[in-house]
């Protein structure tokens, strides 16, 4: 009797954008593990939106409004800081 096939499960390449998104609901990192959003992918927004922070900065206040909901065991000033402290303070 021959045993089944292994699949593999694609997971995607950590250097690459897709890997660093948030994996819901517990808002870490699915490409590093680290808290969402992760260093990567705070330079890569920025890098994303330079011409338009004001509309990075809801982006980021809608996920925090998520993050809130889906983690109420987390302090909100937490959160406040983890998604909208790094931002540039200059429009």
């Amino acid at each position: 009797m021959s045993r089944p096939r292994r699949v593999e499960t694609p997971y995607p390449d950590p250097g690459t954008p897709e890997a660093h998104v948030p994996r819901r609901p517990g808002w870490e990192c699915a490409g590093c593990g680290l808290d969402w959003p992760c260093l990567d992918r705070r330079r890569r927004l920025l890098a994303e939106y330079a011409g338009n922070r004001i509309a990075l900065a809801v982006l980021l206040a809608s996920y925090m409004m998520d993050a809130l909901a889906e983690r109420p065991d987390l302090p909100a000033a937490g959160l406040r800081t983890r998604f909208l402290s790094w931002l540039p303070r200059r429009f």
